[in-house]
C-alpha cells in the first residue's frame, strides 16, 4: 500500500476528529517519502473519499482529504482501528439490513457473502434469515455451512423486538429480508443501522429499488434511514452498468463505490453451502466481496466515531 502524499496540518485535525489517537498516529507515521513516485489519485478514489466526507458533513480543502492516501490503505487503517478496539461489536452490535422488494436482485447472495467475509476478517457476525423462502438457512445446511457462521431463522414481524438484543453478542448482524413488501421487511428496516439495497443493472430493477426507498421513507415511522444502493450482477464496462450507476447518482441515490459483478463463482460456491471467499479466496469474486465488506465496515466505523 502506498501513501500518495504528506497529510497537511488542517487535514490532520479533521482526521483526528473522526478517528482514534491510535489511528491518527498510525496515519501520520506512514512513510510520506513513498509519495514522490506514486501514481496520481484516480477519479474513482477521489469520489469515494469525497462521498465519505460529505456523509460526515466535513468541508475541508480537497487537497487535504484522506483521498491523498491510497484507498486500500485508508480502508485497512479503519479496519485495523476497529479490530484494535474490539471490532464492530464495540459499536453496540450494528445491524445491516439487506432489503429489496424485487426477487432475484442478489439479496441473499450479498448477505451470505458479507457474513462469511466478516467472519474471515475476525469479527463475530450473525446472519438472520428473515425470508420465508429460507435461502440462507438452506445454504447453511449444506456441506460447508457458510464457514460455520452463526445463522438464525427469524421470519416474523417481532424481529425488531429481539434482533437488537441478539446483536449485542455479535460484531455485526446481517438481516436478509423477504423479496416483497411485508411487516417482516418493515421490522428489519426499523432496527437497522444501515440498509443495503441491491439493484440489478436494469431499468425494471431500478424502478423496484425506488419502491424500496419509498418503503424506507414512509413505513418506518420516526426513523431517518442510512442506506446505500449496491449494484449487483453487473458486467464491468458495459453500457447498461455505466448508465444505471450514472442515473442513480444523478437522482441523488447513495451508491456503494464497489459493485458485485455477475460471476459464476457465486453459484458454484453455493453448491457446497459456501461463498467465493471460502472456495476461491484469491479469485475475482472474493476480491469483489472483500472490497464491498471493507467499504461497509468503513462506513459503520465512521458513523460510530462521529456519534461517540
Amino acid at each position: 500500500m502506498t501513501c500518495r502524499a504528506t497529510p497537511r496540518p488542517g487535514h490532520d485535525r479533521q482526521v483526528a476528529a473522526a478517528f482514534s489517537d491510535r489511528s491518527i498516529s498510525a496515519f501520520l507515521r506512514f512513510d510520506p517519502g513513498a509519495a514522490a513516485g506514486a501514481p496520481p489519485l484516480s477519479g474513482s478514489e477521489k469520489r469515494l473519499t469525497l462521498t465519505y466526507w460529505k456523509d460526515c458533513q466535513w468541508k475541508p480543502d480537497v487537497t487535504g482529504l484522506p483521498g491523498v492516501v491510497n484507498l486500500s490503505f485508508f480502508v485497512n487503517l479503519l479496519l485495523m482501528d476497529a479490530k484494535n478496539q474490539g471490532g464492530p461489536g464495540k459499536m453496540g452490535g450494528p445491524v445491516v439490513t439487506i432489503a429489496s422488494l424485487k426477487g432475484g436482485s442478489g439479496k441473499t447472495t450479498l448477505a451470505c457473502c458479507l457474513a462469511v467475509q466478516w467472519h474471515l476478517d475476525g469479527y463475530k457476525p450473525l446472519m438472520i434469515d428473515a425470508d420465508p423462502q429460507r435461502s440462507g438457512i438452506r445454504l447453511a445446511e449444506r456441506e460447508q455451512a457458510l464457514g460455520h457462521i452463526d445463522v438464525l431463522e427469524k421470519a416474523d414481524k417481532d424481529l425488531w423486538k429481539t434482533s437488537r438484543q441478539i446483536a449485542e453478542n455479535h460484531g455485526i448482524t446481517i438481516i436478509d429480508t423477504p423479496g416483497f413488501d411485508s411487516e417482516i421487511t418493515v421490522a428489519a428496516l426499523a432496527v437497522a443501522d444501515l440498509v443495503l439495497i441491491p439493484v440489478k443493472a436494469s431499468p425494471l430493477d431500478v424502478d423496484r429499488m425506488m419502491d424500496t426507498v419509498k418503503t424506507l421513507m414512509n413505513e418506518v415511522k420516526g426513523w431517518a434511514p442510512t442506506f446505500r444502493c449496491v449494484l449487483t450482477q453487473t458486467t464491468r464496462g458495459s453500457v447498461i452498468s455505466r448508465h444505471v450507476r450514472s442515473e442513480l447518482e444523478e437522482g441523488g441515490f447513495p451508491l456503494l463505490f464497489n459493485d458485485m459483478p455477475n460471476r459464476v463463482a457465486y453459484a458454484e460456491a453455493g453448491l457446497y453451502g459456501a461463498t467465493p471467499s471460502l472456495t476461491a479466496p484469491d479469485g475475482p469474486a472474493a476480491r469483489d466481496i472483500t472490497a464491498i465488506a471493507g467499504e461497509i465496515a468503513v462506513l459503520l466505523e465512521t458513523k460510530k466515531k462521529l456519534s461517540a
